[in-house]
């Protein structure tokens, strides 16, 4: 499309008072809600009715705290109604109408710490679950994502065969969960088999479970081989979950971890399996330092112990029959206790015997949402060095006819500001992987990524890494002759969906410049440009991180992007270049500035624009379908965001492509200018292309980027 299209954005004086106006913070609640130190024991604590409904007018002399049965003196006691602060609540369970219009993806907020609402990582036990069980947990993530998952939600899917840390994955984007959702399969390696049960048949002993038995004749040497391997799939994913709470430590704030899972034993050998045991406490008290609840969800739903179709037992006698069936109901008894437990000792809700899933997730977060803080001063005793216990903790609300969820007991570590679990990295290596895969971006050095998706016929597909670095962030030393001189590491890694590392560049630069070079710096910073050629389409998430030698001091991006499949011929929209033009600027002929007088470069890495200016966006669309006449028939329109809000939409137009375009690689050209300017803050550009040439479900396609108007 070689025209350009022009579009002047007013804003009504009641929309530019509205957006001119910053909201002033809320005041944040001490975001430490948990604190488990030799000066304050403070620990979470809800409350909810016989309804379910969370009680809001607790007196502090209504709730009373034992630790290790000892009643404790209260010296903090406040309510935090989290629900209020987050968007209306979607109601869950009712049916799609018919024919419903195919909706516009709208993009994702940043989010800033201080504007989290939730902090949700759903952790999907592959390790552990049954096919059955995996049909049913996807189809639950799915629809969260896609009907429950609010704007200020900070959320990340995360499987314990992975083997990847939850802070990979935290993001609002919900591209990426989908993506993430999308590569979640069954794992026929694992401790389930296809059911959650194995089927009842001769020889087949009730205390060995298939697949790996079918067809053998149990004898001890089996039964024990069998009995080890369950027992490393179980310790498995309890060292999962660890690994995921270790990325969750650093986040602020109150967090929740939703397990969805067929539970594991806490028996062996016809005891108790000391293993699993000690490590459900171990990953309980780093729960609770790290002010993570864990909240699970027995994903086999309501299962019948009797007798069913699978099951054969026509050559099997009545006592056999009835020892089968026991050990059936006391392996779903003692499953769904270690669920029970690991929500128990961490304040969470455990959901079991229930076939909706997704009611079941939705009644986890009400319950999460508002909570009141207790705290007291522990003793001597509580911390005593001489013998490493677990501290149980019990919390009594003097009011008929609620029920209380609370954080059973933490191990006697001595950690004062919990250092053990939330201490900063202190070695240069440990800042810099911190920063690269921590969900927000480090501010010490502003550091702006925007990776730009660009396929030729020449060079194939490949993503360009923009990064712009604010130079007057860095520091700088004198030299002889007037140099000045930096010195600084940088990161860069391309991680797929399931958070694997698929390149990366790592270097130490070292930046000598002086004169006019160094004022230039000082003023505009400068962008790095790192191309990765793409292997294979599919999400990936790219990420940065600096760190100045001088200070080290931190700063990094994160973005999402999603590499089409170019052979699937489905309209896509590439990366977005964007360019800034003044009114001063000499037009070139067809009424639009001359845009090469402009760094395109420094203004898509960077992405402030004065609000006097002109916003100039270039973009292609790839794989549109062409007609009889080999031309395509695309719909275009272009939108702009503020704050999660639609404040500017153009009208849907025609797209008419110039003679000797290629129909694969169509460009696309357009222009916002800011008639009345916009207020300085974050604001996002949405391209939408709809192909009418293509299947109704891959007709819409879009790309956004975000931008800053600044003074």
């Amino acid at each position: 499309m070689k025209r350009f299209l022009l579009v002047l954005l007013f804003l009504s004086a009641g929309c530019l008072g509205a957006f001119s106006q910053t909201p002033a913070p809320t005041p944040e609640e001490d975001r430490d809600v948990v604190k488990i130190t030799t000066n304050l024991i403070q620990l979470d604590v809800t409350v909810t009715d016989s309804s379910g409904r969370i009680v809001t007018d607790l007196k502090p002399e209504e709730i009373e705290i034992y630790e290790n049965k000892k009643k404790q003196e209260i010296t903090n006691f406040s309510f935090i109604n989290a629900e209020s602060k987050t968007v209306e609540r979607q109601l869950v369970g009712k049916a799609a109408p018919k024919n419903k219009p195919l909706m516009i993806p709208q993009p994702p907020l940043k989010l800033r710490p201080e504007q989290v609402r939730r902090t949700l990582a759903l952790v999907v036990d592959d390790i552990g679950l049954s096919f059955e069980s995996m049909n049913a947990v996807i189809k639950t993530l799915r629809k969260f994502v896609d009907e429950q998952m609010q704007p200020n939600d900070l959320v990340a899917i995360v499987r314990t065969a992975s083997g990847v840390g939850a802070s990979q994955q935290f993001t609002s984007d919900k591209r990426q969960l989908l993506a993430v959702i999308n590569r979640i399969k069954w794992y026929p390696g694992g401790k389930a088999g296809v059911t959650a049960f194995a089927a009842i048949a001769p020889g087949i002993s009730k205390n060995i479970r298939p697949p790996s038995m079918i067809g053998k004749q149990p004898d001890e040497d089996v039964k024990e081989a069998e009995d080890e391997r369950q027992n490393r799939f179980q310790l498995g994913t309890i060292s999962g979950i660890n690994y995921i709470l270790k990325g969750m430590r650093r986040i602020p704030g109150r967090k929740s971890l939703v397990l969805f899972s067929d539970g594991f034993g806490f028996q062996r050998d016809g005891g108790v399996n000391s293993d699993v045991v000690t490590s459900l406490r171990e990953l309980a008290d780093l729960a609770n330092r790290s002010a993570v609840i864990i909240s699970t969800l027995d994903a086999r739903g309501l299962q019948p112990l009797g007798l069913t179709a699978e099951d054969s037992v026509g050559e099997m006698s009545i006592q056999e029959v009835q020892s089968n069936l026991r050990a059936r109901s006391t392996e779903l008894f003692v499953t769904q206790g270690s669920l029970d437990f690991l929500a128990k000792v961490t304040g969470g809700v455990s959901i079991k015997n229930r076939n909706d899933l997704t009611l079941g997730l939705e009644r986890i977060l009400y319950n999460q949402a508002s909570y009141y803080l207790v705290g007291y001063q522990p003793d001597e005793k509580t911390f005593d060095p001489a013998k490493l216990r677990f501290n149980w903790i019990d919390v009594k609300v003097n009011r008929p006819g609620v029920r209380v969820s609370f954080r059973s007991g933490f191990i006697n570590r001595r950690d004062t500001n919990n250092e053990g679990f939330a201490a900063k990295p202190f070695t240069p290596k440990a800042q810099i992987f911190e920063a690269l895969l921590s969900p927000f971006s480090a501010g010490e050095i502003t550091v702006n990524l925007t990776p730009i998706f660009t396929d030729t016929e020449r060079q194939g597909s490949y993503l360009s890494s923009l990064i712009h670095v604010k130079a007057s962030d860095l520091k700088f030393t004198d030299e002889p002759d007037g140099w000045k001189k930096s010195v600084f590491n940088i990161v860069v890694a391309a991680m797929g969906a399931d958070g694997t590392v698929v390149d990366s560049v790592s270097r130490e630069q070292v930046m000598r410049v002086k004169g006019p070079t160094y004022e230039r710096l000082m003023r505009d910073g400068f962008v790095y440009t790192i191309p990765f050629p793409v292997k294979k389409p599919g999400p990936y998430q790219m990420r940065v991180a600096l760190r100045d030698g001088a200070t080290a001091k931190i700063g990094s991006a994160n973005q999402f992007v999603d590499v089409p499949d170019l052979s699937k011929e489905r309209v896509t929209v590439g990366g977005i270049i964007l360019q800034n033009v003044d009114d001063k600027q000499q037009n070139t002929g067809d009424g639009m500035p001359d845009l090469s007088q402009t760094d395109y470069i420094q203004n898509t890495a960077l992405r402030q624009f004065r609000s006097d200016s002109a916003l100039f966006y270039n973009t292609t669309f790839y794989g549109a379908k062409p007609d009889a006449g080999k031309r395509p028939q695309l719909k275009t329109q272009v939108k702009i965001y503020r704050d999660g809000k639609e404040i500017f939409a153009e009208p849907e137009t025609d797209y008419i492509p110039a003679a000797g375009d290629d129909i694969k690689r169509l460009p696309f050209r357009g222009a916002v200018r800011f008639a009345n300017g916009l207020p300085p803050g974050q604001y996002i550009l949405q391209i939408i292309v709809s192909d009418l040439l293509a299947k109704e479900k891959y007709r819409i396609q879009n790309a956004w980027t975000d931008f800053e108007i600044v003074q």
